[in-house]
């Protein structure tokens, strides 16, 4: 048996479905360094000082193996494989890359398809890094070292000539930075990626077409695919900054790049490639000539620019001092327009087989979120169920949580009328995130969307007690917060925001609608068998047996006012994706 430090790291991935592995942290030899681990007392692997030392993580088949960037080189070092191109290559490193394109490649896809990456086309060191460093967060071993390692040889590259790799590593880098919850860092190394984007000239079509006339139809495709993900990018973390209103700076951008191609087209790798769409076969869907069930050719990414496309719009108008209520009613017709124009070869997001159009889903996920962003600001629902535990004024929300919906805008409307809109955009938010099964294959971007979700319905039911003081619809708020709770669960696995927001919203969650459930069976349940009062005979805790816990009085949910409930089919969508719009 191989008993090298990288066979052992590929054994412990291949095996971590099945084998419920066990890391002998109390018999180890400190002076050699070594861990023995055992596989159900199957197989025995020796991991050398070069792996460093092994964890028990969450779950029992999890092992945490980590290192230095130094015992991560020598153990690539150890077993390597030379391609066509003379390239060394490590299994370990394979297996990164593999995840990578598993689990992330999908969502974010501006790298060669991976039937391209089969055949011998490789990554530059620094992209390559970085690439591996994603691939970490879906694997066994500690993503520490290999975030050091890629933050290492992107620091190489600064300096050095511009080329569209760099700008590849450092949008990515910046991806995964802001999964891991660094969004300041993140939007740094986004600018870096821009300015050099920029510098090449990448905002042109002829920067692509060069590709193309070179016969490389698939590195002019990645070239289209590189611009419109920087931009996507720079507006979803525009849109999330709680500061308030600052600049989308790729929507300010001259720019005539073509449109990205269907995905299932990419994925073949062959070339030659369909001639691409552009920006104005787009806008002309609406008023062109060409009717709307024709532009079939423009692909789901296009669509997710478009969405992008909507944000910017809700940018415009966030600005207290640029915000009329005229200009914030024609971006609410453009955001309750867009799926009315999906061809429709568009409306469904999950084919026959199950598979799910993740450019689609997200650019759903993207409209819905811009008109959170629209009318949550000018409507009448409350935030102070969201209170930052660590500030000193219990008046300041949880930027985290609430981010850029917590400052109040004027309305274009009356604000009754604006907080049932958010509403139904939480709820449209929250039949999209119904068929993912699981986050780990989906965008972090994702998770911002799925607190903004868990907010405004939190507030909604805070609304709807208010009303009438029996919270009718206490289970359907309760079971959209329990999904959105559990898909934030499923995503901390990966990452790390996601477990920051997924203890806040739970907190919030748990305290309120356990208080209402206490609240609401009071009525049909037995008397209360015991109350604890304080010096002043209030009643300070009370045991309800039919509830089984304790209820502490908290008065918070039901002396709110200017009370509105939503009405029944008022703003009916369209029977597109009913799933989604029902």
């Amino acid at each position: 048996m191989d008993t090298s430090p990288a066979a052992a790291l590929i054994y412990l991935n291949q095996s971590r479905p099945t084998a419920i592995l066990s890391a002998d942290l109390t018999n180890t030899d400190s002076t050699a360094g070594v861990h023995n681990l055992d596989a159900q007392s199957l197989v025995n692997v020796s991991v050398a000082t070069s792996i460093g030392h092994a964890t028990h993580a969450t779950g029992a088949t999890d092992v945490i193996v980590s290192s230095s960037p130094q015992s991560l080189r020598s153990l690539q070092e150890q077993r390597v494989t030379q391609d066509s191109d003379g390239v060394l290559r490590g299994p370990a490193e394979e297996t990164l890359v593999e995840l990578y394109y598993e689990n992330f490649h999908r969502s974010h896809p501006i790298l060669f398809p991976k039937r391209v990456y089969d055949s011998g086309r490789r990554y530059p060191s620094y992209l390559n890094a970085v690439v591996q460093y994603i691939g970490s967060h879906y694997s066994v071993i500690s993503a520490a070292p290999l975030r050091e390692l890629a933050a290492t040889e992107l620091a190489r590259t600064i300096g050095s000539e511009n080329s569209p790799q760099i700008v590849q590593a450092r949008l990515l880098y910046a991806i995964v930075l802001h999964g891991n919850g660094e969004i300041k860092e993140a939007r740094t190394r986004l600018h870096e990626a821009i300015d050099m984007a920029l510098a090449m000239g990448m905002n042109k079509k002829e920067f692509s077409n060069f590709y193309s006339r070179q016969g490389n139809d698939l590195d002019a495709e990645s070239m289209r695919r590189t611009w419109w993900e920087l931009y996507v990018l720079d507006g979803y973390l525009t849109a999330i900054d709680p500061k308030g209103p600052s600049s989308f700076r790729m929507n300010s951008i001259s720019n005539d790049v073509e449109m990205p191609c269907e995905e299932s087209i990419y994925a073949e790798g062959r070339a030659p490639m369909p001639h691409p769409s552009s920006r104005q076969e787009l806008e002309a869907r609406i008023f062109g000539e060409v009717d709307s069930e024709d532009t079939t050719d423009l692909s789901s990414f296009t669509y997710r620019v478009d969405a992008i496309d909507l944000i910017a719009r809700v940018l415009a108008v966030r600005d207290p001092n640029r915000a009329h209520r005229d200009k914030a009613q024609a971006v609410d017709n453009t955001l309750a327009s867009w799926a009315h124009y999906l061809p429709s070869n568009k409306t469904d997001i999950v084919n026959a087989y199950g598979e799910i159009d993740e450019m689609l889903l997200q650019a759903h996920m993207m409209v819905q979120f811009a008109a959170i962003l629209l009318h949550f600001p000018r409507s009448n629902l409350i935030l102070d169920f969201c209170a930052d535990p660590e500030a000193n004024d219990t008046s300041c929300v949880d930027n985290l949580l609430c981010g850029p919906i917590s400052h109040k805008l004027p309305p274009s409307s009356t604000r009754h009328i604006h907080g049932i809109k958010a509403t139904e955009a939480s709820k449209r938010l929250s039949n999209l995130f119904s068929i993912c099964t699981s986050m780990q294959k989906h965008s972090p971007l994702f998770m911002f969307g799925l607190s903004l979700c868990g907010v405004v319905q939190c507030s909604t039911f805070i609304a709807h007690v208010r009303f009438d003081g029996a919270g009718k619809c206490l289970e359907q708020h309760r079971d959209r917060v329990r999904l959105l709770n559990g898909l934030l669960r499923s995503a901390s696995e990966t990452w790390p925001l996601s477990k920051v927001i997924h203890q806040k919203l739970r907190r919030v969650a748990a305290i309120l609608f356990q208080i209402r459930s206490v609240a609401t069976s009071m009525s049909s349940a037995p008397p209360v068998t015991a109350t604890q009062q304080d010096e002043d005979g209030a009643s300070s805790a009370a045991y309800n047996p039919a509830v089984g816990f304790v209820s502490q009085p908290n008065d918070f949910a039901f002396q709110l006012d200017n009370a509105w409930m939503s009405i029944d089919g008022q703003f009916g969508s369209p029977e597109l994706a009913p799933w989604v719009w029902g």
